[in-house]
């Protein structure tokens, strides 16, 4: 009986440690105080929230082909053929595509 109430306050002193522990020493304080039997029992019936099966990693790769798909038919294809549509217009026009990354691309000279 004395071994088990030496047991739960030494279990209450590492919990009470834990908890106390910042967040950057948490996973010292952790180390420090483990108690491998418990690591052992609670590794041996720890199941993943993540599926870890081939079934599992099938459905994910499945997702996210399909995102994929659907991000290059709803989102990439119609902005990429938008700004050819845009720059053929303008060279249709004679106008050079303005660039983005010159300062003066309106051609607006203030200082004169």
């Amino acid at each position: 009986m004395h071994e088990s109430v030496v047991r739960v306050d030494a279990l209450a002193a590492a919990d009470a440690a834990i908890r106390d522990a910042s967040i950057f020493s948490r996973p010292f304080v952790f180390l420090h105080h483990v108690d491998f039997s418990i690591a052992r029992a609670t590794g041996s019936v720890f199941k993943p929230a993540v599926p870890t099966t081939v079934e599992g990693m099938l459905y994910a790769g499945f997702g996210m082909l399909l995102i994929l798909a659907l991000y290059h038919g709803a989102v990439r294809y119609p902005v990429r053929r938008a700004w050819r549509r845009r720059k053929a217009r303008q060279a249709m026009a004679g106008q050079e595509p303005k660039s983005a990354s010159s300062p003066q691309s309106t051609g607006d000279n203030l200082s004169a």
